[in-house]
């Protein structure tokens, strides 16, 4: 669902379906990297004048953010959007395009947008800032705590449902309410929630 939504935002609300855009993806072969690039390439078939010039791994790192988007850009300066499959991978980008020429300014009135998913704190900083425009919240302490929760329950013998849905937890981040949820005296490997 994060996924899904992270990228229709991008392709949807924010480009109206026209445009360059890049993918910068986590790691090859993991099981969130693997589904998310499903969603992905679903989104995508939805937004036949997205023309997706890059889809490239970011290793959820910073570092490899910022290498995957020096490259991106140098070959495509016009590009219309750029969404990460994490914070720190978009914080990455944010300093390559920086360094390509890109001002704040211009990231923030859409040259490029920039979507990404997780609250990555450093990321939450840069959406209130405007230069980001949309995530959803992938809290990781929440999920945790109803794994333990939930694995508590089943060794008690009480009866689960199948699936436990941490969808309310799976907030919309945008620069409107992004102050609601970053922490300007935490770090930026801060994750709220």
């Amino acid at each position: 669902v994060m996924a899904t939504n992270c990228l229709t935002y991008l392709c949807n609300d924010l480009l109206k379906g026209k445009g360059k855009i890049a993918v910068v993806e986590g790691i090859p072969g993991s099981g969130p990297a693997v589904e998310r690039n499903a969603a992905y390439d679903v989104v995508l078939k939805d937004f036949p004048e997205i023309e997706v010039v890059a889809r490239q791994a970011g290793d959820w790192s910073r570092a490899s953010g910022l290498r995957v988007i020096e490259n991106v850009i140098t070959a495509n300066p016009d590009l219309n959007g750029i969404h990460f499959d994490g914070g720190e991978m978009a914080l990455g980008g944010i300093q390559a395009l920086r360094a390509a020429g890109f001002s704040d300014d211009d990231i923030k009135n859409g040259q490029p947008f920039l979507t990404g998913m997780d609250n990555y704190n450093g990321w939450l900083g840069a959406i209130e800032q405007g230069i980001g425009k949309f995530t959803m919240l992938h809290p990781p302490r929440i999920h945790g705590w109803v794994s333990v929760q939930t694995l508590v329950q089943a060794l008690m013998g009480q009866e689960l449902p199948k699936l436990t849905s941490l969808a309310e937890y799976q907030a919309q981040v945008m620069p409107d309410n992004a102050a609601t949820f970053y922490k300007s005296d935490q770090p930026d490997d801060y994750w709220a929630l």
